[in-house]
């Protein structure tokens, strides 16, 4: 029976989410936010029924096993509408703010991994988890706590601390950000962030729940064409050995993913990039809801600690490198929502900032993000391990 509620609410609650997501309380918190505190608030449930003798037993399969299945097919559905080929059409400034995002977040995730990460549990892929989730948001930093067998809890931990700090700071970006950083960055505005127009074929997709799932064949096909990629991936995993079967499986995806972006049959579908976010929430309730109340410590603690100073460490050096480069402010904040968080961010933030001539390179941006953040997050653990 517990079984049969845990998996109807994995599945109906990121729907229900999904559905109702533009209302105030859920566009307020975010979708993937709400996702997480109503898995943990079921965690919490099953953990305060369990002190009066229920004697309770989630089923962890869902969120262990079934997480890493359910990540590996958002990944390509994510990417198919990715506006990779567009980067060639971003101006200098553009590309020098992405870059500095980059570099700012290597930097910091370096610095503070030798100055508190490595003292941690888990420490290195923590750090990786940060690199990925700063350079393109959620999915990346679940795909690499997947490739490297970290603990679902220590990844529902992380996922946490990045709800909760990064709603904060999301908050501060929303608010106040641009009257602060304007009295550092003082570079003059550009009349175009691109170096020639374009047109996002898969814009309203980003700007996620402007319209229902249509186009049902499109979809399907889309769907059919991300379990190919994971199953192709899956089987060169498996010949090459067990042990590598999520790391193979995690890059396949996310190669497949990018290789497709470029068929225009693919990307130019419509509603993948939503079944993609929705499967993100459903593996935000999966590993959430499984959080052990009884196991939580200090290390979770030390586990938003860690990614506060990531998020922190990366506001300020990417600032500095920007007032070297002479950026202006406007190009600082949206290159840093599109890596920070996701694409799906930078529409709300170009608009606040009141510079949406920025919303198709903040996109562009994020997209790239999404692309590398898995790889670049996983080559930079070798260098703490």
């Amino acid at each position: 029976m517990l079984l049969a509620i845990q998996i109807i609410l994995t599945v109906g609650v990121p729907l229900l989410i999904y559905r109702f997501q533009n209302t105030k309380l859920i566009s307020f918190i975010g979708p993937i936010a709400m996702t997480y505190l109503c898995g943990i608030i079921f965690a919490l449930i099953i953990y305060l029924l369990n002190l009066g003798d229920a004697n309770l037993v989630l089923d962890k399969t869902i969120g262990e096993d079934g997480s890493f299945i359910i990540i590996a097919l958002a990944i390509p559905l994510l990417l198919f509408s990715s506006n990779i080929k567009e980067v060639k059409k971003l101006s200098k400034k553009t590309i020098l703010s992405w870059i500095s995002l980059i570099i700012s977040v290597v930097i910091t995730v370096t610095v503070f991994y030798y100055a508190f990460g490595r003292n941690l549990e888990y420490g290195a892929e923590l750090s990786a988890m940060g690199v990925g989730l700063y350079t393109g948001g959620t999915p990346n930093l679940n795909a690499i706590g997947e490739i490297l067998k970290v603990p679902s809890r220590i990844i529902g931990y992380a996922n946490l601390s990045d709800m909760i700090f990064g709603g904060i700071f999301y908050l501060f970006l929303l608010s106040i950000a641009k009257p602060l950083l304007s009295k550092i960055l003082t570079g003059e505005k550009e009349e175009s962030y691109l170096k020639e127009d374009i047109e996002l074929e898969n814009f309203e997709e980003v700007k996620i729940g402007k319209a229902g799932l249509k186009g049902y064949r499109g979809l399907i096909f889309t769907f059919l064409l991300s379990l190919a990629c994971c199953g192709v991936s899956a089987g060169i995993g498996l010949l090459l050995g067990k042990a590598y079967l999520v790391p193979v499986l995690m890059f396949g995806a996310t190669i497949g993913g990018i290789g497709f972006s470029f068929v225009k049959k693919v990307s130019e579908t419509k509603g993948h990039y939503r079944l993609g976010q929705y499967f993100i929430l459903v593996f935000s309730f999966a590993i959430s809801s499984i959080l052990d109340f009884s196991m939580i410590s200090k290390e979770i603690i030390n586990i938003f600690l860690l990614f506060m100073f990531f998020t922190l460490g990366t506001l300020v050096i990417h600032t500095i490198i920007s007032k070297i480069l002479g950026l202006d402010v406007d190009v600082t904040i949206t290159t840093l929502v599109a890596g920070v968080y996701s694409p799906a961010f930078v529409p709300a933030i170009t608009k606040q900032i009141g510079n949406e001539k920025l919303t198709a390179p903040g996109l562009i941006c994020g997209s790239i993000g999404y692309a590398m953040g898995t790889f670049l997050g996983y080559l930079l653990y070798f260098t703490f391990v």
